[in-house]
């Protein structure tokens, strides 16, 4: 389990006992001084490791499931390329509010060389300090306020021309209502 943007450790430890003793949980925080505290917060738990640094440029091997804890206009191809079959990917997808990130949370299952989607609520978090291209905060917005987004089916990453299927259509990805 790769917990992104694990802050003091506070859902990094909800997560720890989620999965138990035979478990393992990765926690990631780009702010040394809030990846210090996790530290001393999670001194308790011998399957945490706590790592101060960028989770878009983590790379914790193929894993079953990544949390992220802070806003993003697209996923990180690392996390998707990292999940293993049936592996979930749960972000917040959103757009720039002003006072933070503002959208919803997606949750992506990978299911072999496809990857399944949807909205699952709406959410207002910090924003990542990378993973956000101001070039798509329009389309979320748009598609987050109409509740289109909620149309999600899949998460495409072939190279295809933007449709009427496509919700947020990125550089490396694309939210789509098209079933996969």
């Amino acid at each position: 389990m790769v917990h992104v943007g694990a802050g003091v450790g506070y859902y990094s430890a909800i997560i720890a006992q989620v999965v138990g003793p035979r478990g393992s949980v990765v926690a990631i925080e780009v702010d040394e001084k809030l990846a210090a505290q996790a530290r001393e917060n999670l001194a308790g738990w011998n399957t945490v490791q706590v790592v101060s640094g960028d989770g878009c440029h983590y790379d914790a091997g193929p894993v079953n499931v990544i949390f992220v804890n802070a806003g993003v206009t697209h996923p990180c191809s690392l996390w998707l390329d990292r999940l293993k079959p049936g592996g979930r990917l749960l972000y917040p997808l959103t757009f720039d509010a002003g006072t933070g990130g503002k959208g919803c949370m997606l949750l992506v299952e990978r299911q072999g060389e496809s990857y399944a989607a949807r909205c699952i609520g709406f959410v207002m978090i910090y924003s990542c300090t990378s993973l956000q291209d101001p070039e798509l905060n329009g389309a979320l917005a748009k598609q987050i306020g109409s509740g289109k987004i909620f149309s999600a089916q899949s998460l495409r990453r072939d190279q295809h021309e933007a449709d009427d299927t496509c919700l947020v259509h990125a550089k490396d990805s694309c939210l789509s209502s098209k079933l996969i």
